[in-house]
């Protein structure tokens, strides 16, 4: 986090900590960028993350966030943030700099994992079944 700036708004720049502190009350979605729910039950979320998720001192700091969450995860392999969008498991994340970015990033994702096959629908075949397609005892 860059030592100066702690907090970061929806368009890069520094806000206050009563700001960032609105940003967060519940139910206030003004950090969200995207959200798409795919067909297959995949969810595709960006959001103003307000803080440098950059850890280093180098570089851009990255504030926003897309992540894809899998809505056949158990209820162990879901972060705190999946729980309250209400999704299932965490798969993948990635974080930008900027809004366009993070927009851009958002629609990568999408065009990624909208042609996959929807994973309720392999319920009951074990995660440790045989590649021969065999399912294994």
């Amino acid at each position: 986090m860059h030592p100066t700036i702690l907090y970061y708004g929806m368009d890069g720049q520094p806000i206050s900590r009563e700001e960032y502190a609105r940003l967060y009350e519940g139910g206030n979605d003004e950090r969200v960028v995207a959200r798409t729910d795919l067909p297959n039950g995949y969810v595709v979320s960006t959001i103003l993350l307000c803080l440098d998720h950059n850890w280093g001192t180098h570089g851009r700091p990255l504030i926003f966030e897309t992540m894809v969450f899998d809505p056949s995860g158990s209820e162990a392999d879901v972060p705190e943030c999946a729980r309250v969008l209400g999704t299932g498991g965490f798969r993948t994340c990635e974080r930008y700099a900027t809004a366009e970015e993070a927009r851009a990033g958002h629609r990568y994702f999408v065009a990624e994992w909208a042609p996959l096959p929807d994973p309720r629908k392999g319920k009951g075949v074990p995660s440790d079944a045989r590649r021969d397609g065999q399912q294994a005892r």
